[in-house]
């Protein structure tokens, strides 16, 4: 699957950058979602699956926050690999 640069959520149009490092100010993230400023930053240096992974992590954490659906960690967590295969065993996702 080819990360998009952008996605829309809702109305809330999101970045989506892949970069060498993604962190919080203190310690080092495979990725982050920044929703005041409407960017998903993934780290380049994990392989294909786990950016895919981590996109649709973070994709949901997008949806749950404009959403207000209020998904925990373990949900979104739990979520991610469902939603990932699932896409994947329909054919869902562009390559």
């Amino acid at each position: 699957m080819k990360i998009p640069r952008k996605v829309k959520v809702g109305a809330i149009p999101y970045r989506v950058q892949c970069k060498r490092e993604v962190t919080d100010g203190s310690r080092r993230l495979v990725a982050a979602a920044d929703h005041k400023r409407q960017l998903i930053e993934i780290s380049n240096d994990d392989g294909p699956q786990q950016q895919e992974d981590s996109f649709w992590h973070e994709t949901l954490h997008c949806l749950s926050d404009v959403f207000h659906v209020d998904l925990t960690e373990t949900q979104i967590c739990i979520l991610t690999p469902a939603l990932h295969a699932f896409l994947k065993d329909n054919k869902l996702l562009k390559e």
